[in-house]
């Protein structure tokens, strides 16, 4: 009964944790640099806790949150924890080398391509480093 406590307790912080610190950004904006007819895009760099992510990969190994080693799960996530909101629409994956991916989403807030990485280890979990709102 104790270890189904301690499971519990390590799930709901483990979810916590990965809604405050995941997805925490740093703003960079790429403009058009004033020529007409060009769209302007902006970045999103995030910053990313290594020691986060190495716990999460843990607990990923041990079969939590599973989730995480889908890359357009991770990316759906990331946006609405940076306030752009839940897919309304389109998600697709526009390239998976096994090590880096990109996804496309299309949210209520716009179309994002978010950019991520499995930083741990070569068959781990996906962790999103950018995101890019398009037009």
């Amino acid at each position: 009964m104790k270890s189904l406590l301690k499971i519990g307790t390590l799930i709901v912080f483990a979810s916590i944790l990965f809604l405050f610190s995941a997805c925490v950004t740093k703003s960079k904006e790429e403009g058009n640099n004033g020529q007409a007819g060009q769209s302007s895009k902006k970045v999103q760099k995030l910053n990313v806790d290594m020691d986060t992510e190495k716990r999460y990969q843990d607990a990923a190994d041990k079969g939590y949150q599973p989730w995480k080693r889908n890359a357009m799960d991770v990316a759906e996530e990331c946006l609405i924890n940076t306030g752009a909101g839940a897919r309304k629409g389109e998600c697709k994956v526009l390239s998976d080398d096994g090590a880096n991916a990109i996804v496309f989403v299309n949210t209520k807030d716009g179309n994002f391509k978010v950019k991520l990485k499995r930083l741990v280890k070569p068959d781990g979990i996906w962790t999103a480093t950018e995101i890019e709102k398009e037009g």
